[in-house]
């Protein structure tokens, strides 16, 4: 009980005992709900940080999936213009990537001399030269 209130019922001698009482029940109160109050904020920022650990790694394994989801969709842009500028080119990427194989399986002089020979018979226009590099670099 607030201490104006103990002013106001000290007048009776009844109410004292039970006035006393009260004050210090009252009195006691605030450090158990001082405690409780820390214990519970205590508690709930550890929840608060639990959150943000949780919001900071599903924001990274978003940020992954997104660069992933990014990394696909150039990687097959790429391939689809080089699908089309091959075939504008008349070079065979596959008919190419079959020539390559031997080279990088064995890179024996035989396989380094057929496409070799296979790359300089193709480069037959700008078009085709280009089809070639970027092929080879993307390999």
């Amino acid at each position: 009980m607030p201490p104006h209130m103990l002013n106001n019922t000290a007048g009776s001698a009844a109410s004292t005992p039970l006035t006393l009482a009260a004050a210090a029940q009252w009195l006691a109160l605030p450090s158990l709900t001082l405690d409780t109050l820390t214990t519970q904020q205590g508690q709930l920022q550890d929840q608060i940080r639990q959150s943000e650990q949780n919001l900071a790694a599903q924001h990274t394994v978003l940020m992954q999936q997104q660069q992933t989801q990014i990394e696909d969709a150039l990687r097959k842009s790429q391939e689809d213009a080089l699908q089309r500028a091959s075939e504008e080119a008349g070079v065979s990427i596959n008919e190419f990537d079959s020539v390559l194989q031997p080279i990088v399986d064995s890179c024996t002089k035989d396989s380094i001399s057929s496409g070799k020979g296979w790359i300089l018979q193709r480069s037959t226009s700008p078009k085709a030269d280009e089809v070639i590099a970027l092929h080879l670099l993307r390999k």
